[in-house]
């Protein structure tokens, strides 16, 4: 039985998995002994210009100094007593699993350490908090970074989770530093869950086949280049791509050599555009890209380098050369327009450009008129 759930009138297809996992970070916090948690945290500070190396291991936390080593006990088991289970929690396990309770309303690992530094702040107080994750576009910064720094790696089963950063103007205390551990591993199954619904997220946002964005990820990233747009006061294009005839090459050379078209035609896209432009797979055969900060004659004349790049590749298979051209339409983006209405304006143009027979780029300033469905085409540029 498929089950959604619904946001501001949208289908919100991950509303379980996070619950699911918010409910398997409660379950495996609870089901283990909090100390166990110790042999996941490695971290070093850097206090007076000199560098404190601190390992924290099971059974012992070893703290590294440039010229003495100090080990204290971490085991839940002291000297003389036989039953763990008898052991009260002192008052920062406590508060770790207060702090643990409060992390699981989140799954944006963004909000998730801004969370953390404020509900360690008062305990440890600091100016600035700055997270880099083990992929490079994860990281997160809060506040104006200090003089004093202290810096922790994160692993879960010893899979890293990134780099954690406090920093102060005054130094940070040896007991704060043993307070700040156990609110550490409070973070650490949040963030292993956040790092992960970013994982699940993008996977499905991204097209399978070529690997760029797909329709939901366009849409997204549509609606928040126009805010941007409007707010600054900066242009914006729509570019709305159709390979022609393309449904003759799956019907005459096969679906897998039509998939090996479909990858060639989105590299070369990509070697005509901009890091910054944003190149999505909208349907079979239908692509967009999204020109931040493109006027209408900047738009156009990328449009037509792609169409004559596109027309001079060979779409090459094992045993064939497939010919292939690509008509566009080209939108921009106006006081007037949210993301449909551009959207639309593109696909007039693009519906010009294939009556006017292919292979050509057309440009826009369609409105829509949802009473009679009427698109209507004020300006044709070639």
């Amino acid at each position: 039985m498929a089950m959604y759930a619904h946001h501001k009138g949208k289908t919100d297809y991950f509303y379980f998995i996070r619950i699911i996992m918010g409910q398997i970070s409660l379950l495996a916090y609870f089901s283990h002994n909090f100390n166990t948690y110790s042999k996941n945290i490695s971290a070093f500070h850097t206090q007076k210009g000199r560098e404190d190396r601190i390992m924290i291991a099971t059974p012992q936390m070893v703290y590294q100094h440039p010229h003495k080593s100090i080990f204290l006990d971490f085991t839940p088991q002291k000297k003389g007593e036989s039953n763990p289970q008898k052991l009260e929690h002192s008052p920062s396990q406590i508060r770790a699993l207060e702090i643990t309770s409060s992390l699981q309303m989140t799954l944006d690992y963004k909000e998730l350490i801004e969370k953390f530094s404020s509900e360690i702040k008062t305990t440890i107080p600091h100016e600035s908090i700055h997270y880099s994750g083990p992929q490079p576009d994860v990281s997160f910064s809060s506040g104006n970074k200090s003089q004093y720094l202290c810096t922790y790696l994160l692993t879960l089963n010893n899979k890293p989770l990134g780099e954690l950063s406090l920093t102060r103007i005054t130094e940070f205390e040896e007991k704060e530093m043993t307070l700040i551990e156990p609110f550490l591993r409070s973070l650490l199954y949040p963030l292993h869950n956040a790092l992960a619904y970013k994982d699940a997220l993008q996977l499905a946002l991204k097209d399978p086949l070529t690997g760029i964005p797909n329709r939901a990820a366009m849409d997204d990233a549509l609606n928040r280049e126009i805010k941007l747009a409007h707010r600054n006061g900066s242009p914006l294009a729509l570019v709305s791509f159709d390979l022609d005839h393309f449904k003759n090459v799956n019907d005459h050379y096969g679906h897998s050599n039509g998939d090996a078209v479909i990858k060639t035609f989105v590299r070369t896209v990509k070697r005509c555009i901009r890091e910054t432009d944003m190149l999505c797979r909208y349907g079979g055969e239908e692509f967009t890209v999204i020109l931040s900060h493109t006027d209408r004659n900047g738009a156009i004349r990328l449009s037509e380098r792609i169409r004559e790049a596109v027309e001079k590749t060979p779409f090459r298979t094992k045993e064939l050369t497939i010919p292939i051209t690509v008509s566009i339409g080209v939108s921009h983006l106006t006081l007037d327009d949210n993301s449909t209405s551009l959207f639309n304006k593109a696909d007039a143009a693009l519906y010009q450009a294939k009556t006017d027979g292919r292979n050509c780029v057309r440009f826009s300033s369609s409105w829509y008129c949802p009473v009679n469905q009427k698109k209507m085409v004020e300006s044709v540029v070639n």
